[in-house]
């Protein structure tokens, strides 16, 4: 399976090609780990549409499913649940791509940004969100982004949900401890 994401990709070869579409029909509920070399970083937001807060969770981890890092974040001035996911998406692209990690395969729940991105398109509702986007996006020429079941990403959601309790930006080399359950959780059970 991994061997035939790669080629979808163009990675073969050391070669890679930007940014490609790629379809994976697995009905799995369990978190999987991305091919060898690769992270996968789970990304989710809660918005709270009284306050147009979003709060944003992320979980990178490697090709061997081992916790890299976490992080969690606050945006203000969003007006919807789908421009909360955008959000989260950005945070999730720079966050990356200044830690230095290159080959990163992003997850989300929400298919409707995931398609947007992946086809092309544009969208009235994200405006500006989907130009900075497509922006880093292109500073990462190996990142590819999937939309996922919700249950593979229980651990970015609760993180998500909880960033809240947390400074505008906070970064974990180890993860809290409640997070711990959702994070071991959605990669063993």
């Amino acid at each position: 399976m991994h061997h035939g994401w790669i080629q979808a990709q163009g990675y073969e070869g050391g070669q890679a090609q930007h940014n490609q579409v790629r379809i994976i029909r697995n009905f799995s509920t369990h978190w999987e780990p991305p091919p060898q070399r690769w992270y996968k970083l789970n990304f989710d937001s809660s918005f709270r549409v009284s306050s147009h807060c979003v709060g944003i969770g992320w979980i990178l981890r490697d090709y061997e499913g081992k916790y890299i890092a976490v992080g969690t974040s606050q945006v203000h001035n969003v007006h919807s649940a789908f421009q909360a996911e955008a959000a989260a998406f950005l945070l999730s692209l720079q966050f990356v791509w200044s830690s230095g990690w290159r080959q990163v395969w992003f997850e989300n729940d929400c298919k409707g940004l995931v398609d947007i991105i992946n086809q092309g398109l544009d969208s009235v509702e994200l405006g500006n969100l989907l130009s900075k986007i497509r922006h880093w996006m292109s500073k990462l020429p190996l990142c590819s982004i999937d939309s996922i079941h919700r249950e593979k990403n229980q651990a970015a959601d609760a993180f998500a949900k909880k960033s809240y309790d947390y400074h505008d930006y906070s970064r974990f080399n180890v993860p809290p401890e409640w997070l711990v359950k959702y994070f071991y959780f959605s990669f063993t059970a």
